[in-house]
């Protein structure tokens, strides 16, 4: 008699993944729970993109409220987690900040090179936010920041450079002792490492209340290598 062996495989989570809007959205929930995907973190890229908070979805952008209702509404109430971060726009504000963790809608933001990808023309220079208001109020609240990690044809200097480096150091964003070619960013669970040349090679992103997946660094992260 023939012995059957069972491999049992757990749940799976995706860290990144695009939905999008419109009638294929359904199509695209529905494949990654027959993958058996239990949880995702839906990109806010979309058409328009997730630029606010809450409210319902209007001509200039949807709130996380919204296009998470829509999320829903196309299948993915059988995730067992869903998040959807904010799109880190010129308009955002530390009050949008402190608002959306206060109500329990923002968990995460994501932060997009102008003209990096997809959509990302509503984005700004990183240089734009180091040492501002909106860090220091997602630092404050422990809310995640996703970093989009194309180079978009620039190099890797250019991309991060040392003068941010040095601008992050001086600004409290980087912990004594670090390595010069790693960013960290810790209160948020972000680290972006570089290679001497500046090249980004990995990002770790993670908090201890987002997924509830311990590491052995006692993190709840995950790592992309680039």
């Amino acid at each position: 008699m023939e012995r059957c062996m069972t491999l049992s495989l757990p749940r799976w989570f995706d860290l990144h993944t695009h939905f999008r809007q419109g009638p294929a959205m359904a199509s695209y929930v529905q494949v990654h729970l027959d993958m058996g995907c239990a949880g995702a973190l839906a990109m806010p890229n979309t058409q328009p993109p997730v630029s606010r908070i809450s409210g319902a979805a209007q001509s200039d952008g949807w709130s996380i409220e919204s296009y998470s209702a829509e999320l829903r509404a196309a299948g993915a109430d059988g995730f067992e987690q869903l998040i959807v971060p904010l799109y880190l726009t010129r308009q955002t504000t530390a009050a949008m900040i402190r608002d959306g963790t206060a109500s329990g809608l923002l968990r995460a933001c994501k932060y997009y090179p102008p003209h990096g990808t997809t959509n990302a023309e509503h984005g700004m220079p990183m240089d734009d936010l180091i040492g501002g208001e909106v860090l220091r109020a997602m630092e404050e609240h422990g809310i995640v920041l996703c970093i989009h990690g194309e180079q978009h044809a620039l190099s890797g200097p250019d991309y991060i450079d040392a003068q941010m480096r040095s601008r992050m150091r001086k600004r409290g964003f980087t912990p004594r002792g670090c390595h010069a070619s790693l960013l960290c960013i810790p209160s948020f669970g972000l680290c972006v490492n570089t290679s001497p040349r500046g090249r980004l090679r990995s990002l770790w992103l993670g908090h201890r209340s987002m997924w509830g997946r311990r590491s052995r660094r006692n993190t709840y992260c995950t790592r992309w290598g680039i």
